[in-house]
């Protein structure tokens, strides 16, 4: 699981870089985010070994509050179960904050004590609900179609304007999301420079070395070359990620499912042996705090569930749900495989030439969308 903030490939992200760059009127605008197992060359990684210092033998704890509220926090299993509550329950939130005030004073007294090359840590607030109504006001004045708080991928496909804007100034990698104004006057204030846009890394002609930065800057470029782009890679490095073999990812094992914030999919959740009760309470309460998203990895090393459960991490947000959910027992044979909506059939067609056909709605077959089918009938 990775920080959605950080994923430049979430439409949340893209509206929120669109916002910024129209807010302070930019010409041109890149944001990246860094490769997995490279987090060294980033600097904001790095500050973090200065930090895990100042907060070492540092105990996080929360101050008692009132036993009514205590015993709502207790019941609940992680943050989003929390929020979901103090919407219904009057003072929740203001007195969990309260609670939380103390330890927060002492993790910032103790972040400001570290100084990097001389100059000390500074520690700013975190925005405030207004903040974040003010910045989502802006999503709509971008573009009216949006609901706020709605930025999956089925819910922007409902947004006009949203998929040419994107088309028109941004250009979108696995890495990098960049957007710059347009040549048309009447759409956006021409730029005082043409911008080129930053280029994808371009193997030279031995396959061993990328090019210079100056000799492909101005080329169009594309992501042939990224390590992780062909499939053989692709295979290789999730396998490894993953920590086991795909042979194991079957029907047979599926324990669980876990759904990505940000297509709606279901996702199954694979272990070789049963879950213990505990193993149960541990998976559901990592659910419930991290926000998953296709691709990602479930248990990382250093969490108890590490080695013990698995997801597919050959595995996007345009790709369609797992033969393995329709064919164990958590799963439901009821649902679209390519945007997971309700009502679908499967084509009569395609099951007198296919043995395993899944079931696509009627509005991704009138899209031109894959229905999902394997095992030729002989």
């Amino acid at each position: 699981m990775v920080g959605p903030d950080h994923r430049t490939t979430y439409n949340s992200v893209k509206l929120s870089l669109i916002v910024l760059f129209k807010q302070l009127e930019l010409e041109f605008l890149v944001a990246c985010r860094t490769a997995p197992g490279h987090s060294w060359a980033n600097p904001a990684e790095r500050i973090m070994s200065l930090l895990n210092i100042c907060f070492q033998n540092t105990a996080l704890s929360r101050e008692e509050s009132t036993s009514d509220i205590d015993q709502i926090i207790k019941s609940c299993n992680g943050m989003s179960e929390i929020r979901r509550k103090s919407e219904k329950v009057d003072g929740l939130k203001d007195k969990l904050i309260e609670s939380l005030k103390p330890m927060m004073t002492m993790l910032e007294n103790r972040a400001k004590r570290v100084q990097l090359k001389g100059k000390p840590f500074q520690v700013f607030p975190a925005a405030d609900d207004m903040d974040v109504e003010q910045t989502e006001a802006r999503v709509t004045l971008f573009n009216p179609t949006i609901s706020v708080g709605k930025y999956q991928q089925t819910h922007m496909t409902k947004a006009r304007g949203f998929k040419e804007y994107i088309e028109k100034h941004c250009q979108e990698r696995h890495y990098v999301f960049q957007i710059r104004r347009c040549s048309d006057a009447e759409c956006c204030l021409l730029p005082s420079r043409e911008w080129q846009w930053l280029p994808d890394p371009i193997l030279d002609y031995t396959r061993q070395h990328y090019k210079a930065f100056e000799a492909v800057l101005g080329t169009v470029t594309t992501e042939k070359d990224r390590p992780s782009f062909t499939n053989q890679t692709i295979a290789a490095v999730a396998q490894e990620q993953q920590g086991c073999e795909n042979r194991i990812l079957v029907a047979q094992n599926v324990r669980s499912t876990v759904t990505c914030t940000e297509c709606d999919k279901p996702r199954c959740v694979y272990s070789k042996l049963k879950l213990t009760p505990r193993d149960v309470r541990a998976l559901k309460h990592r659910i419930d705090k991290y926000d998953y998203t296709c691709g990602a990895i479930l248990a990382p090393e250093g969490d108890v569930l590490h080695g013990k459960v698995f997801v597919r991490l050959q595995m996007a947000c345009t790709t369609h749900i797992e033969f393995s959910y329709y064919g164990s027992s958590v799963g439901r044979v009821d649902i679209c495989a390519q945007c997971a909506s309700p009502d679908t059939t499967k084509d009569p067609e395609l099951l007198k030439k296919f043995k395993i056909v899944l079931p696509v709605c009627k509005a991704c077959v009138h899209g031109n969308k894959e229905v999902p089918k394997t095992n030729p009938k002989k």
